[in-house]
């Protein structure tokens, strides 16, 4: 996939658990990973090099991967560490491994040159630090990480599209004041407030609708393949904490978010092509200029 280098989220967190293999395709890559027994992630192609082979169909043995075919493992790093019928590893014999850091509750992937990993840094809302908790709710969308994104850089749809819920009091004909950066879009309607009431996201692929001090809304759009999404929704608050009634909360705001986010659904299923960046024709108006400035950024800087 053409994607801007730099650390993705791609999975949350609690996805990975000790001694179980996790699996799933992203960036087009199929991918296979587990939490060591010292809690770090190791993630690499799920693919033997042996046979081809998934490698998440086989089995985990003292922090290494054994693949079902023929018995060959794997350490963290992808290196062949055995193969049985010699009864040691082989530096020839190895499997991609991906660059991993966990944080802010999710996984992060490094995609792009592995070089280039110790100098960028992991993207993330500072405000949203551990005064807050956190409801998630997971959607999977069949359709490009482009069209995904744009939808939520668009302010001009609230009326039309969410007519009966966010949009009620949208003004198609306000325009917002805009940041765009090489690390961010940024836009909010009020340019004198600087922490509340705005949209911003950060490169690569994080979202946040800031509605106060106590209250975001967050998206991870991660890339599973050309033609998939997936979509971390989360709410963040500083309100409703206590066990029962947060999980009270947090089920109505999932609710909520479910409903709106699918709001946008059917609209954005319709567009063709999926990917927005082969959609050289569409006429961008001046309501577009994070989204011009996403496609900019991904056709200059995409690998």
């Amino acid at each position: 996939m053409k994607l801007i280098p730099g650390w993705y989220a791609a999975w949350d967190s609690k996805e990975f658990k000790q001694n179980k293999i996790t699996s799933g395709e992203r960036f087009g890559i199929p991918l296979v990973g587990w939490r060591t027994k010292a809690g770090g992630i190791s993630i690499l192609k799920d693919l033997c090099p042996h046979r081809s082979a998934k490698l998440s169909l086989g089995i985990l043995k003292d922090d290494e991967l054994a693949c079902p075919f023929h018995g060959f493992r794997f350490d963290i790093e992808g290196k062949c560490t055995l193969i049985p019928e010699i009864k040691r590893g082989s530096d020839k014999v190895c499997t991609e491994h991906f660059l991993t850091q966990e944080k802010h509750g999710f996984i992060w992937i490094f995609y792009g040159p592995k070089e280039q990993a110790s100098q960028t840094q992991i993207p993330w809302f500072t405000e949203l630090d551990q005064r807050f908790t956190h409801s998630q709710m997971i959607e999977t969308w069949d359709t490009h990480f482009t069209r995904s994104v744009e939808n939520q850089l668009d302010y001009a749809h609230l009326p039309y599209v969410h007519r009966t819920t966010i949009g009620k009091f949208a003004d198609p004909n306000k325009t917002p004041v805009m940041e765009l950066t090489d690390e961010r879009i940024r836009w909010g309607f009020d340019p004198n407030n600087r922490t509340n009431g705005y949209i911003e996201f950060l490169f690569p692929n994080v979202w946040v609708n800031r509605l106060g001090d106590k209250f975001s809304i967050t998206l991870a759009f991660v890339p599973v393949n050309e033609t998939t999404t997936r979509l971390y929704l989360r709410t963040y608050r500083r309100f409703a904490k206590l066990p029962i009634i947060g999980h009270l909360v947090g089920w109505a705001l999932n609710l909520s978010n479910r409903f709106i986010l699918n709001q946008d659904h059917d609209v954005v299923m319709s567009q063709k092509p999926i990917n927005a960046l082969q959609a050289p024709n569409e006429i961008l108006v001046g309501s577009d200029a994070a989204i011009r400035h996403f496609r900019k950024q991904t056709e200059k800087l995409g690998v």
